[in-house]
């Protein structure tokens, strides 16, 4: 078996194996209450950014919006190399650094269809900003392109080294230096013609890089551990949202939310002492604060920039959203045979699940009401918030009979 033939397998095996990963996730209920709606927001959106300028867009400059795009630069760059191939790759140099090399060229020719889908994306918010005929905008994706494969390839050296401390420090230097110097270079390039020899230049490091990288023979099993987090990511993304996984967090021994643990209801009651020890229990939970967290950000990003009809309707629709998100903490939480001595009958559970769900509720939505509230009316808009609290009850009520 030829190299190549053997990346075009291992790469066809991966793929399959993700596949069965989201196919294991995704069933037809979630596509078709959220995928497919989801789907249909984005195309509507997106058609909507070719008619007319967002409302939020109306005062992002160049140079911010070139490092919104800064985002994009860099990736993993996975070679697909097993520890069972210590008994032949690594004895065999020249076969490794062939396979090594179309595995780079791979990666080279993906992230370049990566960066033309992300370009064909900004395409009509850069309108907006200058004309962007389709000179420019090939410049543009052939300059993305080449800086998101050196930043890959700057990423995957830095993961050989030994010490985690050299690993921030040579992480966060070089993303620093190389969005200073992405953003200079793409607001010079978008301004005059000269993008495509600066785009040159990113290809000329790209080379030497990659020239580098094929050289290298004492990194295989660094090289192993790399591609198995890369193979597994999107699992262990998906068991920690689950809460299978259990994923080590700092441990802060004086907690900055109640650190004294002090009481939070006066009468001290069963339904209060459980709903009371739900609430410390969330706001002291790390994978729970990340991913709640993180989709109160999505969330509010996404309210912010629809149209203002959706806006209300995303608006209703999330508080539901976060209404259930309360429940299944409360109801994973209520398993635990140690609080179900707090339960004496089936009648305090719904007392429980009132207080505590709002409580998490109200921690999402009163966010996200006022992200919207900006977006609609700016500054002013923040007194919108005080509007979550009755919708945060009457949702919370209803779902809880």
């Amino acid at each position: 078996m030829s190299p190549h033939r053997l990346y075009q397998h291992r790469w066809k095996e991966n793929l399959r194996f993700q596949y069965q990963v989201w196919k294991s996730v995704v069933d037809w209920t979630i596509a078709l209450y959220i995928l497919i709606p989801a789907l249909l927001i984005f195309f509507k959106t997106y058609i909507g950014w070719w008619n007319s300028e967002p409302d939020w867009f109306a005062n992002v400059s160049l140079p911010i919006f070139i490092g919104f795009t800064y985002i994009f630069v860099g990736g993993a760059i996975p070679l697909y190399i097993k520890p069972a191939d210590q008994l032949f790759l690594f004895q065999k140099k020249e076969w490794m650094q062939s396979y090594i090399q179309i595995g780079l060229h791979y990666a080279w020719w993906k992230q370049g269809v990566q960066s033309l889908l992300f370009t064909l994306l900004l395409w009509p918010l850069f309108n907006y900003i200058v004309d962007m005929d389709l000179f420019l905008f090939i410049g543009f994706w052939i300059y993305l392109w080449q800086a998101k494969m050196f930043g890959s390839l700057i990423q995957r050296r830095i993961t050989i080294l030994n010490r985690w401390i050299y690993k921030i420090l040579w992480g966060v230097s070089l993303r620093v230096l190389g969005g200073c110097a992405f953003i200079l270079i793409g607001v010079q390039g978008i301004k005059s013609p000269s993008v495509f020899v600066l785009a040159s230049l990113i290809v000329g490091g790209c080379s030497v890089a990659l020239a580098g990288r094929i050289k290298q023979t004492n990194t295989f099993l660094k090289d192993i551990e790399y591609d198995e987090i890369q193979r597994l990511k999107w699992v262990s993304l998906i068991l920690g949202q689950t809460g299978y996984a259990s994923p080590k967090y700092w441990v802060k021994k004086s907690p900055w939310i109640f650190p004294q643990s002090n009481t939070l209801f006066r009468e001290r009651s069963s339904s209060h002492v459980m709903a009371e020890s739900i609430m410390k229990s969330f706001l002291r939970n790390g994978r729970q604060l990340w991913s709640y967290s993180q989709f109160i950000i999505l969330c509010t990003i996404a309210i912010m920039i629809s149209p203002i009809l959706l806006k209300w309707i995303l608006w209703f629709f999330l508080s539901i959203l976060f209404t259930l998100w309360g429940r299944m903490f409360c109801r994973e939480y209520m398993k635990n045979p140690a609080s179900r001595v707090w339960i004496h009958s089936i009648s305090a559970v719904k007392p429980i699940f009132e207080k505590s769900v709002l409580f998490i509720h109200l921690i999402g939505f009163i966010p996200l009401t006022i992200g919207m509230g900006l977006s609609m009316f700016g500054l002013v808009g923040m007194v919108m918030f005080p509007l979550a609290l009755p919708v945060s009850f009457l949702t919370v009520k209803l779902m809880s009979t």
